[in-house]
């Protein structure tokens, strides 16, 4: 059966209404959705599961992912733009590109928080018994340092601003102030974050 509600062509952003198709199912109450989510994110974990798995959960399951909400770094008190993460984004511009697994674009009045997010396989020490960091901490931690040197490189936060902030306003008169997040998931729950 065709759905009346649904659209036939592609709309633009400034068309975007609520959704009242009646046909659509509903979604769940917070409370029924968070306790699904989170029997079926421990089921995964027991798994030893790899990194694209935890991936393909979080991106069904954004909520799970810290950032969103202003929680990291300054400002952001406003949230993500149409509270939208975005999976893999593509860091292309002078330099190398780079691929952070996830990413929230948070504002405040006074400031934009792209938040990069790397998330690391559950069963990867980042910590010797001596409390030295491992080689595989410093290799993913490295690649928070590499974000940090595209931001930097000439003309590179403006090409973010073309493609992230995608909502009319570039909020060109706003510093962007980047965080970047190197998650371990372990033990159960979204742990061992390092915020630089």
């Amino acid at each position: 059966m065709e759905n009346p509600q649904s659209p036939t062509r592609a709309v633009g952003f400034d068309a975007i209404a609520p959704d009242t198709d009646p046909l659509r199912p509903r979604s769940h109450a917070w409370e029924a959705y968070s306790d699904l989510a989170l029997a079926d994110w421990y089921r995964l974990l027991s798994r030893d599961p790899e990194e694209d798995e935890v991936q393909v959960f979080l991106e069904l399951h954004p909520s799970m992912i810290p950032g969103g909400s202003g929680d990291i770094g300054p400002g952001g008190h406003h949230g993500s733009d149409m509270g939208a993460v975005f999976r893999r984004p593509k860091l292309i511009g002078s330099g190398r590109t780079f691929e952070p697994d996830f990413m929230w674009v948070t504002r405040s009045s006074g400031l934009i928080t792209p938040i990069l997010i790397e998330i690391e396989k559950p069963s990867k020490r980042w910590f010797r018994r001596d409390g030295r960091p491992t080689s595989e901490f410093t290799e993913a931690h490295d690649q928070l340092n590499d974000w940090r040197s595209w931001f930097a490189r000439e003309g590179n936060q403006t090409l973010f601003r073309d493609k992230f902030l995608f909502l009319g306003d570039k909020y060109k008169d706003r510093p962007l102030e980047p965080q970047y997040v190197l998650i371990s998931v372990e033990n159960l729950n979204l742990s061992g974050v390092v915020v630089t």
